[in-house]
């Protein structure tokens, strides 16, 4: 397995992937019908050892203003899930928006995403507000 991060993730080996995962989350209930990121967000994966088959990705952003960044979206292929791959990605994320002057990592968890609340909890992340939502259809 090795890292690989790209600025944008538009023609990203991990473009076809991160789609497949969203359109997954969606089916599941865990995510909105409006993208909660674009090609031009940045994108930091783990490629398997062929280097073509892409087993974790996450889409960031940096905020230079308030130096902050934010998971946009993450998933791990649900064969490599429980392998503490994501804790790898993670790492070389938060590494990445360190260097670029973060003092902060942001992101959302869906309430019922059980295996990711349980996954951010052993990063030493904390839920920190909740966002609510009423919906007019």
């Amino acid at each position: 397995m090795k890292l690989h991060s790209e600025d944008t993730l538009a023609h990203s080996k991990a473009f076809i992937f991160v789609m497949d995962q969203w359109v997954k989350l969606l089916k599941l209930g865990y995510g909105d019908t409006e993208l909660a990121f674009g090609n031009q967000s940045l994108v930091t994966y783990a490629l398997a050892d062929d280097q073509k088959t892409v087993l974790a990705a996450i889409v960031w952003s940096y905020d230079s203003g308030r130096r902050v960044a934010g998971e946009l979206f993450s998933s791990v292929a649900e064969e490599h899930r429980r392998t503490g791959i994501y804790t790898k990605v993670i790492a070389e994320v938060e590494r990445r928006a360190k260097l670029r002057g973060a003092v902060a990592l942001y992101s959302g968890v869906h309430v019922n995403n059980v295996q990711m609340l349980t996954s951010v909890e052993k990063e030493g992340r904390r839920v920190d507000w909740y966002r609510v939502k009423k919906d007019f259809r």
